[in-house]
């Protein structure tokens, strides 16, 4: 804009001289007359959108009641959108997922009809229950990657949980095995013995004495070993009995990607990561406000609930929001309804909900000064 501003000044200049006839015009020699005048001109700031990866999990819940208002049974699962470059991976990956919560739905209505047959009032009663939430682990350019746990109660001592995870190639939208991202050479033997090392270097774990032997014999294939991809590694979990007792729960190995150089193939290292310098807004949400960026994710727990504008004057890292409640002051978890790997200052998050009384909002994100965790209360800003 400046050079066309410039040339049409001296354009003018020449025509003033010629009784408007137009001038043959040295065409170098405006060039370099434009190359001067350039130092006199205010500098202008472009900012540049970086990609905007995020993705939305708000949370649905079905339960059904006896005529005397007890709870029989709930179905909890999660829907999901995407802000992502590529549109055509985008819709890939959320088929595949609603495609995983639909495998769900007959044990659901079998649930349902089996707590109607079963309860009975006046007798204690705890409501059947149907659950599948992921919680994400990494989203970047390069992959998406979720773990998860699908549960089902129906009046035994515990709930049954069988735990899983998805992880998507980012430039196709397939699912990923991990066979797709390691080296050809890596074996599960390889794998195994990093797995071993790690749980060496804790004792958090109630481990049975063999576990060493145990996962060299049972996860002799790697298709045979949960996995998902963090910010920080490779994770590779196991169910409860599978190498500890049922009280020790699931039990996730990472594996740091500095240990993976020649197992885990290049495209699926995440790329450096600048110094976060931003902190975390919120503000009302307004039209005018959000016209300021340039790209805008949406997270919508409920419908014509109010709207807030999440936001940053920087770069912060893993933003995370977690809907759940507390209990004595601590936060307990339900689900993570949003995920973005990365917000910048060009992006922003809109949030619209309406939470009930034992209903926590919880975000936090790495920025300026560390990680930083905050609480949203219902009718608190």
């Amino acid at each position: 804009m400046k050079r066309v501003c410039i040339s049409l000044l001296v354009i003018a200049v020449l025509l003033s001289f010629t009784g408007c006839q137009l001038p043959s015009i040295d065409t170098d020699a405006l060039s370099t007359l434009n190359d001067e005048f350039e130092q006199f001109l205010p500098s202008q700031t472009i900012v540049t959108p970086t990609p905007f990866y995020s993705v939305s999990l708000p949370v649905v819940t079905d339960s059904i009641h006896a005529d005397d208002g007890q709870e029989l049974f709930h179905y909890t699962y999660q829907n999901i959108s995407l802000t992502i470059p590529d549109p055509e991976v985008a819709e890939r990956i959320i088929i595949d997922f609603l495609n995983r919560v639909d495998t769900t739905t007959q044990t659901a209505e079998q649930l349902k009809t089996d707590a109607k047959n079963a309860y009975q009032p006046n007798v204690p009663w705890t409501s059947y229950l149907c659950s599948l939430l992921y919680t994400p682990s990494r989203l970047d350019s390069a992959v998406f990657s979720m773990y998860g746990a699908y549960s089902t109660y129906n009046g035994a001592p515990h709930p049954e949980t069988a735990y899983s995870s998805i992880t998507y190639d980012m430039l196709t939208g397939n699912v990923l095995t991990l066979q797709d991202i390691l080296t050809q050479q890596t074996t599960a033997d390889v794998v195994s013995s990093l797995i071993i090392s790690e749980l060496e270097k804790t004792d958090n774990f109630q481990l049975y004495p063999d576990y060493p032997t145990i996962i060299k014999s049972r996860f002799d294939d790697l298709d045979d070993m949960g996995w998902y991809l963090s910010a920080n590694g490779l994770c590779i979990y196991f169910s409860p009995y599978e190498i500890a007792g049922y009280a020790s729960g699931k039990i996730v190995v990472e594996i740091p990607y500095n240990a993976l150089p020649g197992i885990l193939m290049d495209a699926y290292f995440p790329s450096e990561l600048q110094t976060p310098t931003g902190t975390l807004s919120s503000s009302v949400f307004e039209t005018d406000k959000a016209s300021e960026f340039s790209q805008i994710a949406e997270l919508i727990l409920h419908n014509n609930g109010s709207k807030q504008l999440l936001h940053t004057d920087g770069i912060i890292y893993a933003l995370k929001l977690e809907l759940g409640t507390l209990q004595d002051d601590e936060f307990q978890p339900e689900a993570t309804v949003y995920f973005a790997q990365s917000l910048s200052a060009t992006d922003a998050v809109m949030v619209e909900e309406q939470l009930n009384d034992q209903q926590v909002l919880r975000f936090s994100y790495i920025g300026n000064g560390g990680k930083n965790i905050s609480n949203i209360l219902q009718n608190q800003e």
